[in-house]
């Protein structure tokens, strides 16, 4: 009778040595055991299920040595805006979110490309003109700023006389004195993500630990250490 051992045959396997070809490997239980060639397991045993992978490529999964679960949870749940290569494409994808999610209290996006705006800056008004109702809060592609709307600056209570954070800035109209809608660095670390995080359930943050996880998963990542676990982030880990 078969047990929980598994046998995979005809793998192509990446070993200390390198590739090698037309092998076997034996499973039993989280442990993996003997490389062998394929040729000398029997395709019928009864002590053992055998699954031939048909020259499949089979390596050890993957190690993420620094990141941040539930950001990485929270950006994949986001407005994927990577893909966008213009202002307008950039504002037609968040028509259509606000379309398809007329009862979000914001939009979150993220990625954005600094090419896409071909020379221009990222202001207010350019968001304004694509969703103008809610705040929307953008993240570029390098995660050092947020773009966002007139509707996030006053939900952030950012106006003129905000004080820029030591080692950010909040951009400025030279003539008016007035916030454009770009948070810099710290400015976006230190003013915008914890006014988010505020907003944020545990409901929320169960859901992005697990779309990071799902996400990880789909990608042969088996492994993560997380470098920046606060309390909030802990108790998520906890309840999962």
């Amino acid at each position: 009778m078969p047990t929980n051992r598994t046998i995979y045959t005809n793998a192509s396997i990446l070993t200390p040595r390198g590739v090698v070809d037309g092998c076997s490997f034996s499973v039993t239980g989280n442990l993996i055991e003997d490389v062998q060639p394929s040729a000398a397991v029997s395709p019928n045993r009864e002590d053992a299920t055998v699954v031939d992978l048909a020259g499949r490529f089979v390596l050890p999964g993957f190690v993420d040595a620094h990141t941040h679960l539930l950001m990485l949870g929270q950006s994949l749940q986001k407005v994927q805006l990577r893909s966008a290569k213009t202002v307008e494409e950039i504002q037609s994808t968040l028509r259509t979110a606000r379309a398809e999610n007329p009862d979000a209290p914001r939009i979150l996006g993220t990625s954005w490309l600094y090419s896409a705006l071909d020379g221009q800056e990222p202001t207010r008004q350019l968001l304004d003109a694509a969703v103008p109702d809610i705040p929307v809060y953008l993240d570029a592609n390098d995660l050092h700023s947020v773009w966002v709307n007139s509707a996030a600056l006053a939900e952030l209570g950012v106006t003129s006389d905000t004080a820029d954070p030591l080692g950010g800035s909040i951009t400025r109209d030279p003539d008016s004195g007035e916030a454009t809608g770009m948070l810099l660095e710290t400015a976006a670390q230190q003013i915008v993500w914890p006014a988010l995080a505020r907003q944020a359930t545990d409901a929320d943050r169960d859901s992005w630990l697990d779309s990071a996880i799902s996400h990880y998963l789909a990608s042969g990542v088996t492994s993560a250490v997380d470098m920046a676990v606060g309390e909030d982030d802990l108790q998520a880990f906890l309840r999962a």
